[in-house]
């Protein structure tokens, strides 16, 4: 093989090396969204019942940065015996303040000290549903109040 035939092979490779790398990680995403659009009324997480394996498995929810974009952040939980929930991550009308999850005790708790169930409970709330597709979605354009 000629040094030019091994350079372009060689060069080829790293280039298919490259772009299998961009797919594998626009495939990734950031937790796995695949539609965070600010106008849509519904934020599409993905297949439910992947989500709830990666949930009950490691028992810890999924965090997403907001969809809306105005800083806050939203929790997604799987509970056994009462399926998904959504909420935000941070204490109603203080956005500075974010929960933190406790594995060993299976709630969240805040910067003042206060607790929440791992469903959210006194946190604002997002409908969320799956679709006939299996597809998790949160309607974001309807929060729940605390």
């Amino acid at each position: 093989m000629s040094r030019r035939t091994a350079l372009f092979t060689a060069l080829g490779g790293v280039g298919l090396a490259v772009l299998l790398v961009v797919l594998l990680l626009v495939s990734a995403g950031s937790g796995h969204v695949q539609g965070t659009n600010p106008s849509s009324p519904e934020f599409v997480i993905g297949n439910a019942g992947s989500y709830q394996h990666q949930v009950e498995k490691e028992h810890r929810p999924l965090i997403f940065p907001d969809p809306n974009e105005k800083g806050k952040n939203i929790v997604v939980q799987y509970v056994t015996g009462s399926g998904w929930h959504a909420f935000e991550a941070h204490v109603p009308n203080d956005t500075r303040c974010i929960i933190q999850w406790h594995r060993d005790t299976l709630q969240f708790t805040d910067c003042h000290g206060a607790t929440y169930p791992a469903a959210g409970t006194g946190l604002v709330r997002f409908p969320p549903r799956v679709d006939p597709k299996g597809l998790l979605r949160i309607d974001v354009r309807h929060p729940i109040p605390a």
